[in-house]
Protein backbone atom coordinates (compact mmCIF):
# COMPACT_ATOMS: atom_id res chain seq x y z
CA UNK A 1 0.00 0.00 0.00
CA UNK A 2 1.22 3.21 -0.94
CA UNK A 3 0.65 6.50 0.58
CA UNK A 4 -1.31 9.05 -2.16
CA UNK A 5 -0.35 12.60 -0.83
CA UNK A 6 -1.55 15.67 -3.42
CA UNK A 7 2.20 16.15 -4.03
CA UNK A 8 2.14 12.32 -5.85
CA UNK A 9 -0.85 12.93 -7.90
CA UNK A 10 0.33 16.72 -9.05
CA UNK A 11 3.88 14.47 -10.23
CA UNK A 12 1.23 12.41 -12.30
CA UNK A 13 -0.48 15.24 -14.17
CA UNK A 14 2.07 16.50 -16.93
CA UNK A 15 2.24 12.10 -18.04
CA UNK A 16 -0.80 11.60 -18.05
CA UNK A 17 -2.98 14.80 -18.38
CA UNK A 18 -3.39 14.90 -22.07
CA UNK A 19 -3.98 10.25 -22.10
CA UNK A 20 -5.18 8.74 -18.88
CA UNK A 21 -8.48 7.68 -19.51
CA UNK A 22 -9.76 5.53 -16.61
CA UNK A 23 -8.64 6.44 -12.50
CA UNK A 24 -9.27 4.69 -9.47
CA UNK A 25 -8.43 6.16 -6.09
CA UNK A 26 -9.27 4.44 -2.97
CA UNK A 27 -9.44 5.39 0.56
CA UNK A 28 -6.47 8.13 1.34
CA UNK A 29 -7.19 10.22 4.28
CA UNK A 30 -4.19 12.41 3.52
CA UNK A 31 -5.79 13.95 0.18
CA UNK A 32 -8.39 16.20 0.54
CA UNK A 33 -11.55 16.64 -2.33
CA UNK A 34 -9.60 20.03 -3.42
CA UNK A 35 -6.68 17.89 -4.04
CA UNK A 36 -8.70 14.90 -5.55
CA UNK A 37 -11.22 17.15 -7.69
CA UNK A 38 -8.19 19.69 -8.71
CA UNK A 39 -6.33 16.50 -10.14
CA UNK A 40 -9.08 14.89 -12.24
CA UNK A 41 -10.20 18.17 -13.37
CA UNK A 42 -6.65 18.44 -14.95
CA UNK A 43 -7.01 14.89 -17.09
CA UNK A 44 -8.60 16.38 -20.24
CA UNK A 45 -9.09 12.16 -21.54
CA UNK A 46 -10.79 10.84 -18.83
CA UNK A 47 -13.35 8.66 -19.12
CA UNK A 48 -14.16 6.22 -16.19
CA UNK A 49 -13.48 7.38 -12.47
CA UNK A 50 -13.71 5.48 -9.05
CA UNK A 51 -13.50 7.04 -6.13
CA UNK A 52 -13.84 6.11 -2.13
CA UNK A 53 -15.81 8.46 -0.23
CA UNK A 54 -15.21 9.87 3.42
CA UNK A 55 -16.99 13.08 5.06
CA UNK A 56 -14.95 15.66 4.92
CA UNK A 57 -15.67 19.45 6.97
CA UNK A 58 -14.41 21.52 4.17
CA UNK A 59 -16.27 21.41 0.56
CA UNK A 60 -14.22 21.19 -2.28
CA UNK A 61 -13.45 24.78 -4.31
CA UNK A 62 -13.55 23.28 -7.53
CA UNK A 63 -15.58 21.10 -9.53
CA UNK A 64 -14.00 19.29 -12.00
CA UNK A 65 -14.99 19.52 -15.69
CA UNK A 66 -14.41 16.42 -17.02
CA UNK A 67 -16.58 16.45 -20.36
CA UNK A 68 -15.68 13.11 -21.84
CA UNK A 69 -16.54 11.32 -18.41
CA UNK A 70 -18.63 8.62 -19.37
CA UNK A 71 -19.05 6.46 -16.19
CA UNK A 72 -18.95 7.63 -12.54
CA UNK A 73 -18.63 5.04 -9.48
CA UNK A 74 -18.38 6.29 -5.63
CA UNK A 75 -18.05 3.53 -3.05
CA UNK A 76 -18.85 4.28 0.44
CA UNK A 77 -19.48 3.50 3.78
CA UNK A 78 -22.15 2.99 6.22
CA UNK A 79 -24.01 6.31 6.05
CA UNK A 80 -26.79 6.83 8.96
CA UNK A 81 -27.90 9.94 9.66
CA UNK A 82 -29.70 12.43 6.76
CA UNK A 83 -27.11 14.79 7.32
CA UNK A 84 -24.61 11.88 6.43
CA UNK A 85 -26.87 11.05 3.00
CA UNK A 86 -26.85 15.23 2.40
CA UNK A 87 -23.36 15.65 2.08
CA UNK A 88 -22.44 12.60 0.14
CA UNK A 89 -25.22 13.92 -2.23
CA UNK A 90 -23.71 17.15 -2.37
CA UNK A 91 -20.07 15.36 -3.32
CA UNK A 92 -21.92 13.19 -6.33
CA UNK A 93 -23.06 16.42 -7.43
CA UNK A 94 -20.02 18.35 -7.18
CA UNK A 95 -18.36 15.11 -8.66
CA UNK A 96 -20.16 15.10 -11.83
CA UNK A 97 -21.85 18.36 -12.61
CA UNK A 98 -19.42 19.24 -15.10
CA UNK A 99 -19.49 16.01 -16.77
CA UNK A 100 -22.28 16.22 -19.54
CA UNK A 101 -22.03 12.99 -20.82
CA UNK A 102 -22.45 10.30 -17.86
CA UNK A 103 -23.79 7.49 -18.58
CA UNK A 104 -22.67 5.41 -15.87
CA UNK A 105 -23.32 6.04 -12.42
CA UNK A 106 -22.71 3.49 -9.53
CA UNK A 107 -22.95 4.00 -5.69
CA UNK A 108 -21.11 0.99 -3.98
CA UNK A 109 -21.65 0.51 -0.19
CA UNK A 110 -18.87 -1.35 1.94
CA UNK A 111 -21.83 -1.80 4.88
CA UNK A 112 -23.69 -4.95 5.85
CA UNK A 113 -26.62 -3.36 3.86
CA UNK A 114 -27.94 -1.89 7.56
CA UNK A 115 -28.40 1.73 5.86
CA UNK A 116 -32.03 3.14 7.96
CA UNK A 117 -34.89 2.54 5.11
CA UNK A 118 -35.94 6.23 6.12
CA UNK A 119 -32.78 8.28 4.65
CA UNK A 120 -33.93 9.12 1.17
CA UNK A 121 -31.06 9.76 -1.86
CA UNK A 122 -33.72 11.73 -3.54
CA UNK A 123 -31.25 14.67 -3.99
CA UNK A 124 -29.35 12.42 -6.24
CA UNK A 125 -32.10 11.18 -8.14
CA UNK A 126 -33.34 14.83 -8.85
CA UNK A 127 -29.59 16.14 -10.17
CA UNK A 128 -29.61 13.43 -12.67
CA UNK A 129 -33.21 14.00 -13.53
CA UNK A 130 -32.01 18.04 -13.84
CA UNK A 131 -28.44 17.41 -15.15
CA UNK A 132 -27.84 13.94 -16.78
CA UNK A 133 -31.10 12.60 -18.13
CA UNK A 134 -30.67 12.57 -21.83
CA UNK A 135 -27.32 10.49 -21.35
CA UNK A 136 -27.68 8.16 -18.17
CA UNK A 137 -27.97 4.57 -19.17
CA UNK A 138 -26.82 2.54 -15.97
CA UNK A 139 -28.00 3.81 -12.44
CA UNK A 140 -26.97 1.64 -9.71
CA UNK A 141 -27.57 2.54 -6.25
CA UNK A 142 -28.12 -0.70 -4.90
CA UNK A 143 -28.45 0.43 -1.24
CA UNK A 144 -30.36 3.69 -1.95
CA UNK A 145 -33.65 4.41 -1.03
CA UNK A 146 -35.44 6.54 -3.71
CA UNK A 147 -38.84 7.42 -3.15
CA UNK A 148 -41.89 6.60 -5.18
CA UNK A 149 -42.39 9.69 -6.88
CA UNK A 150 -38.99 10.37 -7.31
CA UNK A 151 -38.84 7.38 -9.35
CA UNK A 152 -41.74 7.89 -11.39
CA UNK A 153 -40.58 11.19 -12.22
CA UNK A 154 -36.58 9.62 -13.38
CA UNK A 155 -38.34 6.91 -15.23
CA UNK A 156 -40.23 9.39 -17.19
CA UNK A 157 -37.19 11.68 -17.82
CA UNK A 158 -34.68 9.49 -18.09
CA UNK A 159 -35.38 7.75 -21.71
CA UNK A 160 -32.12 6.60 -22.22
CA UNK A 161 -31.60 4.06 -19.11
CA UNK A 162 -31.01 0.36 -19.40
CA UNK A 163 -30.67 -0.72 -16.06
CA UNK A 164 -31.95 0.29 -12.90
CA UNK A 165 -30.93 -0.83 -9.09
CA UNK A 166 -32.38 1.13 -6.38
CA UNK A 167 -34.38 0.66 -3.30
CA UNK A 168 -37.70 1.16 -2.97
CA UNK A 169 -40.90 1.08 -0.83
CA UNK A 170 -43.20 -2.33 -1.66
CA UNK A 171 -45.75 -0.29 -2.59
CA UNK A 172 -43.62 0.66 -5.77
CA UNK A 173 -44.86 -2.02 -8.04
CA UNK A 174 -48.24 -1.22 -7.48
Amino acid sequence: MALVTPGVLGSFVPHVANSLEAFTLGLSFSLTDDDVFTFLGSLSKLKDVHLWYYWQMKPPRHQPQLTFLHSFTATYADIDTKRGVDDFGKWIRRAITGSPNIQILRLLTKSSDTTPCNLSYDGVVDHLVKKHSATLKVLDMASCLVAVYKLKEFLSTCLALEELVIKVDRSALW
